[in-house]
């Protein structure tokens, strides 16, 4: 059902690099959350009708004057004249 080869290809996707030992923990963790999902498929429920007829109100779009740029500046941990400073993804 599960083979290694998937279990280590999962946790590449989530840039995991479990060892030879987890990725047999994680193979039963994940027979174990497959085994459960086909039992839920099993279960017979009613489809889900919608509950009222009417569309939902939405309310008018309004302008607003923003907070001062400073204020959301100060609070800021590093800044450059009006930019924030952001560690860099790698």
């Amino acid at each position: 059902m599960v083979s290694p080869l998937n279990i280590r290809h999962i946790s590449e996707l989530a840039r995991l690099e479990p060892s030879d030992e987890e990725l047999h923990s994680l193979e039963a963790d994940l027979v174990e959350i497959l085994r459960y999902i086909s039992l839920l498929d099993e279960v017979a429920c009613d489809p889900v009708a919608p509950t009222a007829s009417a569309p939902t109100p939405l309310r008018e779009d309004l302008s607003e004057e923003s907070m001062p740029l400073h204020w959301f500046l100060d609070n800021a941990p590093d800044t450059l004249d009006r930019f924030l400073i952001v560690p860099s993804i790698k």
